[in-house]
């Protein structure tokens, strides 16, 4: 069965994927204490437009988030969900070990620029520096992530493949206090 829901209203690219487990729970949020709002079953197909960085996807047309792993164990690597088709890019390629938002360094000498959708020719609302770190909750399938708090969409992957934005692992900052110490 092929999933119904609306086409993105941006047009933004999708992924399609398989479902592979009976019964797998859509939920309102991308979130395990989320109310469940649907489910899909074994075979059917889903699109979706964005995905979080510990592997939830956001179905097409605001119908909600589902677990590309199973919910009682998501970081086990068995899949609930089969990819159909390589995405455009990915800010992050890998699933990050512990929900939440991600931390980001900007590698781009120019910096980037923060829009309001991740368009190229979107409403501008402000920019980064290069080396100047943002926090991103979810990510695009064409290279671009939704920053924390409602502060818009910046560029992670440029058309021409250029990385503009580097995921930071917390554990491997170097933090420096004040007179040089660490």
């Amino acid at each position: 069965e092929q999933d119904q829901a609306k086409p993105d209203p941006l047009g933004l690219p999708t992924r399609s994927f398989k479902v592979l487990r009976k019964g797998h729970p859509v939920r309102v949020e991308p979130s395990l204490g989320a109310h469940v709002c649907g489910a899909h079953q074994v075979g059917d197909t889903i699109r979706a437009v964005e995905e979080t960085f510990d592997g939830w996807v956001k179905l097409e047309g605001n119908a909600g988030w589902i677990c590309q792993g199973p919910e009682e164990a998501p970081a086990d690597p068995a899949r609930c969900l089969q990819a159909l088709e390589k995405p455009q890019a990915m800010a992050a390629e890998t699933l990050a070990k512990l929900p939440g938002r991600q931390m980001f360094e900007v590698l781009a000498d120019a910096g980037v620029d923060i829009m309001r959708e991740p368009l190229d020719g979107a409403l501008l609302l402000g920019s980064r520096s290069f080396g100047e770190f943002i926090l991103a909750d979810s990510q695009s399938y064409h290279g671009w992530v939704r920053l924390s708090d409602g502060e818009g969409w910046a560029q992670a992957v440029s058309s021409s493949g250029e990385r503009l934005l580097q995921c930071v692992n917390p554990d491997e900052l170097q933090l420096t206090l004040p007179g040089g110490e660490e």
